[in-house]
């Protein structure tokens, strides 16, 4: 009989190992659900890892309950729940102090002090000293200390931009070394956001696009979700009050279909403001009363919250109370009941699991197609709005500012007394109007093409020979293959920069010979324009809008933009990546 209960213990003890190293696993493996997923599935994701905290106190698996707690303080900061956030990051910094996890002791007191920053700000800032410090002491690695950077400069940067700045770009750095597609991201949209504030739109931008890049590429949700609202941001700042709320409204309708509560609050938050400011008070009280349920709702969350608190304490002391029951009652059975109770504990534990997670397979999979479908989307409308912007600047730029000098003129002749002037003036607008005309087909010309080529664009430049001054004599010269394909904006954009240059060579170079020339490179090709003209000093003369337009276009292109001047002519070339 002692022989058959000893070998029953020894058959318990195993499996009882067994099953928790099974378990711990498992602990392990939703504990490390990633934040793109989490902060798509806040209120899925806050009820699991409260299941997961539970299973880790029965087992009083440490590491187990930390992560928990620390993936809880996760969710309620997202959901704007600071309080409840904090009081988890206390609750994990205790359990990692024991563990000795030093990389997550720093990280916790960052997050510690990002969140108490809006109750104390200097005991926010004090947490982040701390952060950095025990990161330098026990050398916690790039990827872990890039957040920290990047939310002590967030925290100081209403008091301090500069210093600020300098953390983002020092966080940058370390998310580059690792190739953090998500850290680097985020360092991006923090200088975006920085130098908006410097007013210094054009850097700002720069930023957001290197951000897009990776957003896009991640299928992240809410990072695109964020990147349409850091660019109405900085259009709120110039301001541009149509371009602002159209990226806010991108935003809050990705925002609102994932759930990302706060800036699904901020976005509507602003658009009732914008609204009202353009005295559309229809939408902005559709947009304000958005904003005040979802404030309300954040309110009755937190209160449901702290509810879910108390209900945690309370089942965890029942279970403790059941747990040590049932150990009593083991004792006094016979041992080998212990081995068929625990195989079937063992079987419906595996059995409750594969269902488990089956169910979280096909979860991802419809979640993978509805990113995929989102992010095509998102992709359609970024290209259709990109195209608008295109058009509308280059009817502002040239046909605008060709109308405007037309009615003007046509305002100044109601002064003109002599006849003969104004016959001469009438004169000179019709044939402004037709250059106006000219201007305009041509637009139409190159939005046309969408599948144009080289070709397309030497039998233009051949027209436009044409047309100029006898005394001008114009050489085209191209080794690059004509069927080389081209866009309507590339076709476009090459134009105007040929013409813009023979405008200026005709008002101010004296010149009679221009030479052009595409020469093919590695990876595109080059466009070489000079004339034979008087030429101009570089360091005494301002760059007049048409030499900044044909810089722009270039760059447009993705080309680089280079100018050279002397007595002898001006030549200038952009290389044009295809």
């Amino acid at each position: 009989m002692k022989r058959v209960l000893t070998v029953f213990l020894v058959l318990f003890n195993f499996f009882n190992s067994s099953f928790f190293s099974q378990s711990k696993k498992e602990i392990d493996s939703i504990n490390q659900i990633d934040y793109i997923y989490i902060s798509n599935h806040l209120l899925e994701c806050k009820k699991t890892f409260v299941d997961l905290l539970e299973k880790s106190k029965k087992i009083q698996y440490l590491k187990g309950q930390a992560d928990a707690y620390y993936n809880l303080a996760l969710c309620d900061a997202l959901l704007g729940d600071y309080k409840s956030s904090i009081q988890f990051d206390l609750l994990s910094l205790k359990l990692y102090e024991k563990l000795k996890n030093h990389k997550k002791i720093a990280r916790i007191y960052a997050d510690i002090g990002y969140r108490i920053r809006y109750i104390d700000y200097k005991q926010g800032c004090f947490y982040f000293h701390k952060a950095i410090e025990h990161g330098k002491k026990y050398k916690v690695p790039s990827i872990e200390m890039a957040p920290i950077y990047n939310n002590y400069g967030e925290t100081i940067k209403e008091e301090k931009l500069d210093s600020a700045i300098y953390y983002f770009e020092t966080a940058l750095k370390l998310a580059q070394k690792e190739s953090d597609s998500i850290g680097i991201p985020f360092s991006l949209n923090k200088l975006a956001e920085s130098y908006a504030k410097k007013r210094m739109f054009e850097t700002a931008f720069n930023y957001l696009k290197k951000s897009d890049v990776y957003r896009f590429k991640n299928a992240d949700s809410s990072g695109i979700a964020d990147n349409y609202a850091y660019r109405a941001d900085i259009f709120y700042e110039i301001p541009v009050i149509d371009s602002a709320i159209k990226y806010y409204l991108l935003s809050y309708e990705l925002s609102k279909r994932w759930k990302y509560n706060a800036l699904e609050r901020f976005c509507s938050k602003r658009l009732a403001n914008l609204f009202r400011k353009k005295k559309n008070y229809e939408k902005a009280l559709f947009y304000f009363e958005i904003n005040k349920t979802l404030e309300d709702s954040v309110l009755n969350g937190n209160v449901k919250n702290e509810m879910a608190h108390l209900e945690i304490r309370y089942d965890t002391e029942k279970t403790k109370r059941e747990l040590a029951e049932q150990e009593s009652k083991l004792a006094t059975k016979q041992k080998y009941l212990v081995l068929t109770l625990t195989l079937l504990i063992l079987i419906i534990i595996i059995s409750y699991f594969a269902i488990r997670f089956q169910r979280l397979k096909r979860k991802r999979k419809i979640n993978e197609i509805l990113w995929s479908q989102e992010l095509e989307n998102a992709k359609k409308e970024k290209h259709f709005m990109d195209e608008k912007m295109r058009i509308a600047r280059e009817l502002h730029d040239n046909i605008g500012s060709h109308l405007t000098f037309i009615i003007s003129s046509l305002d100044n002749l109601n002064y003109t007394q002599n006849e003969e002037n104004k016959t001469k003036k009438l004169n000179d607008l019709t044939s402004f109007g037709r250059q106006t005309m000219k201007d305009l087909r041509d637009t139409i010309w190159a939005m046309n093409h969408e599948d144009g080529n080289m070709e397309v664009l030497l039998t233009r430049l051949a027209e436009l020979r044409s047309i100029l001054p006898p005394h001008l004599q114009i050489q085209v010269h191209s080794n690059v293959h004509k069927e080389l394909p081209l866009k309507g904006i590339q076709l476009l954009n090459i134009y105007r920069i040929i013409q813009e240059f023979i405008q200026n060579t005709i008002k101010y170079a004296m010149a009679d010979l221009i030479h052009i020339e595409f020469l093919k490179t590695s990876n595109g090709f080059v466009i070489s324009i000079i004339d034979n003209g008087r030429g101009f000093d570089l360091k005494e003369i301002r760059f007049g809008n048409g030499l900044l337009n044909m810089k722009r276009r270039c760059e447009e292109m993705n080309g680089k933009f280079i100018i050279n001047s002397s007595e002898k002519g001006t030549e200038i070339e952009c290389n044009i990546p295809v």
